[in-house]
């Protein structure tokens, strides 16, 4: 059960409250290429849920990145 501010951060501000945590996927293999989530999955998963249901997002999101 999520706290009831992280839901409330996303009705007001239309992003998460905490930042997740994505890693270069250049770091795990070096022919690859974009990012890994490797803390925030659910965060993430809402954020996608909000924009397939047209749900208010922010234009802009904060992300913690890991690169090489």
């Amino acid at each position: 059960m999520r706290p009831p501010e992280v839901g409330r951060h996303w009705e007001e501000h239309g992003t998460w409250l905490r930042p997740p945590l994505l890693i270069d996927r250049r770091l795990l293999a070096p022919a690859d290429s974009g990012l890994q989530v490797l803390e925030g999955r659910t965060r993430v998963g809402v954020l996608r849920g909000r924009l397939r249901e047209q749900l208010g997002v922010a234009p802009a999101h904060q992300a913690w990145v890991g690169r090489p």
